[in-house]
Parts: structure tokens; sequence; C-alpha cells
């Protein structure tokens, strides 16, 4: 039994990403209460959700990489953002700012989108949901200013159920390479 190369992978990963972006991902924002989770990650220290939603051609964030989901309701998709220069395989709609940018960016798709919870991975007790550091938070609280920021809770379970829901294909991967 042969696993397959990171190369041959790359495309059966992206597609499972986008397929659980699109079915895995509405049910969980609307179970946990958030439209609107932003994950901010840095180059070389990365928020641990993060690598499940790169490609695997992505080997960290980009200097600082903010991901945003928006889930506007009412059975439409949700909506999947890079705030800054890449787009990561085509899987997001890239907000093109420069990396001095990045805050003022996200800062107006807030704006545009007008969430009304706002989830980031911090959590005491899910390490995998606690990927925001603090300078991270800090900055991200100033961008979005004191009526957005009021609206942000912790994204845990969003962010735990995320890593712990697979698709059928991705489970029988699994089952192929442990064999």
């Amino acid at each position: 039994v042969r696993v397959l190369s990171h190369r041959e992978q790359a495309p059966l990963v992206k597609s499972w990403i986008q397929k659980r972006f699109q079915t895995v991902l509405p049910n969980l924002m609307m179970r946990t209460g958030i439209d609107m989770w932003i994950i901010v990650s840095r180059e070389y220290n990365d928020d641990p959700v993060f690598r499940s939603m790169a490609p695997l051609t992505t080997y960290s964030s980009r200097r600082r990489t903010i991901l945003v989901f928006y889930n506007p309701g009412g059975g439409q998709p949700v909506q999947r953002y890079s705030i800054g220069r890449f787009d990561y395989d085509g899987i997001y709609t890239p907000v093109p700012t420069s990396n001095d940018g990045q805050w003022d960016g996200l800062r107006k798709l807030v704006d545009e989108k007008n969430p009304k919870v706002i989830g980031i991975n911090e959590s005491d007790a899910w390490n995998h949901a606690d990927g925001i550091t603090a300078n991270e938070k800090r900055r991200l609280v100033e961008a979005l200013g004191p009526a957005h920021a009021a609206k942000i809770k912790s994204a845990e379970m969003l962010a735990v159920g995320w890593l712990e829901v697979k698709l059928p294909e991705e489970l029988e991967a699994y089952r192929h390479a442990m064999k």
C-alpha cells in the first residue's frame, strides 16, 4: 500500500478544505452563534487551526496572516477572505493590502459586513483553540475599534469542531495511510 507524496496529496487536500468550508463550517458557525471568525497567525507561529485551512503547498503563515470567515446566513455560503497579499492557492478571496495595511483592510471588511458576533481563537480549556497571541489580540482590538471589539468572543468550540469533524473521504485516506 503506497502513501501519496505531498505533491500528489496537495490537490486532494485542497478539495477537502474547500468542501469542508462549504459543508462543515456553516453548521459549526450557526451552532456556536458566530457569524464572523477571525484567525490571526504569524509566520512560524501559526494558529493551530491555520494548518488545516491552508494548502499543503503553504509552509507557514506569511508575515501576518489574517483569515476571515463570514456567514451571511439565509443558506448562503460562508465567505472566505485573506487580508493581505495571498489567496492561498485560490482558496480565499484576497482583500489586497500591504503588510503594514492589513489591520486597516480587516477593519474595512468588518465595517462592511457588520457581524453580530466575532469569534477569535482564544481558550482556557483547549490548546488547539488558543492560537491568537497577546500582541495580535491587542492589535486586533485596536484595529476593530470599541464597537466591533465588544462583539468578540471565544471561538473555542468552533475551532474544536472544525478540527474534529472529518469528511468521509478524509477518513478513508487516513485508513489507507494507516494500512
